[in-house]
């Protein structure tokens, strides 16, 4: 179980946080060690992932996001990431023949807007400059409604609170949170 939250800063950075328990399938609940649940692509993208550990560690280590020819982010998400992801996932027997779904959600910081991708691969821009995913995405979520309400915490503070918030009603994520930025 995950919960992962982002945040658009007023400079359209973005700020990431992530908890850091792993399900294996059968109930029980490991830290992770070595896999991080965000990272950063060469290109400036952050990208969380809630969902199949696989699918997170082949997007952290043996995906290259194609070139952006887009001026628009969500037109290069569209045109040129989802199709290259659906390529790679299929390629390492990670989706769905028949109904070609895969088994996560994304969350993709670009070019200071926060992006979510289903499992269909609809992607999905919030109007109000944070999202999350994961199991404990309403705990968080809500959080981050509250949170941006008093206009006087920071971003990083808001996204640790708000993964703080999903660890204490969800039993199932994990401290410790890990914060990534984008560049």
């Amino acid at each position: 179980m995950t919960c992962i939250a982002g945040v658009i800063t007023p400079h359209k950075k973005i700020v990431m946080a992530a908890d850091s328990g792993n399900n294996d399938g059968f109930g029980a609940y490991t830290i992770l060690k070595n896999q991080k649940k965000i990272f950063q692509t060469p290109n400036g993208m952050i990208i969380g992932v809630a969902g199949s550990s696989r699918i997170g560690q082949i997007l952290n280590h043996d995906f290259d996001p194609p070139t952006d020819k887009h001026k628009d982010p969500f037109l290069y998400l569209l045109k040129e990431f989802i199709p290259a992801l659906k390529e790679k996932l299929q390629e390492e027997n990670l989706v769905d023949d028949h109904k070609m779904k895969y088994d996560s959600s994304l969350l993709i910081g670009y070019k200071g807007r926060l992006f979510r991708v289903g499992e269909d691969y609809d992607i999905i821009e919030s109007n109000d400059n944070y999202d999350a995913i994961g199991s404990g995405r309403y705990d968080a979520r809500g959080a981050l409604y509250a949170l941006k309400q008093t206009k006087t915490l920071s971003c990083e503070k808001m996204v640790k609170t708000a993964v703080s918030a999903a660890i204490n009603a969800d039993v199932n994520i994990k401290p410790p949170i890990i914060i990534e930025y984008t560049k």
